[in-house]
């Protein structure tokens, strides 16, 4: 079985575009797992999108059904998650070392925040939910100091992957819908 070409070149646009985001933000000095990595999530949209139309345009006779434009999106998706993936795991393993380190100290931080948050609604005085959130922070210091071979760049990366293709999938329905064309009944 042929691997379609249009996913496959497409996929590989996107994957290398948000890989070049993800080495400007490395390089920037900033956290490229982390919250700076929103920087690129327009780039499957724009390619997924172009990726359906030239299918249906130029391979489909300017007709594609939802099933197809759904499917052609989510093998955009997997090819661009699955090129993304490894280029930064090969990146983060023989170039960068600390990008963990990055992430560990962003995640750290934003730790440090929900505390301060917790304290400031126990001064305000709401008190059940500083409670709830208070087991919540419990929870996730305690999971970070415990259990910090659970949080590896193999992790990061597996995360991401299934961050890009879960919305790659939410991408390609709306757009499937959006590009959808029925072939008029007279051309079958």
């Amino acid at each position: 079985m042929k691997f379609p070409k249009i996913p496959l070149n497409y996929g590989t646009i996107a994957g290398l575009v948000n890989f070049i985001i993800f080495i400007a933000i490395y390089y920037s000095g900033k956290n490229p797992l982390g919250s700076y990595s929103y920087i690129g999530i327009w780039v499957p949209i724009v390619v997924i999108y172009w990726g359906i139309k030239h299918h249906r345009d130029k391979e489909l006779n300017g007709y594609i059904d939802y099933i197809k434009a759904l499917g052609t999106g989510m093998l955009i998706s997997l090819v661009s998650a699955s090129l993304f993936g490894i280029l930064v795991y090969s990146f983060g393993t023989f170039i960068a070392h600390d990008v963990v380190d990055r992430q560990m100290t962003e995640v750290m931080e934003q730790i440090d925040e929900m505390q301060n948050s917790i304290n400031q609604m126990k001064d305000m005085g709401n008190s059940s939910l500083a409670e709830s959130l208070q087991q919540f922070y419990n929870k996730a210091a305690d999971e970070l100091e415990k259990h910090p071979e659970n949080f590896t760049l193999g992790s990061f990366v597996w995360g991401d992957f299934q961050t890009k293709l879960y919305g790659g999938f939410f991408v390609s329905l709306i757009i499937g819908l959006i590009l959808k064309k029925k072939e008029p009944l007279f051309n079958q």
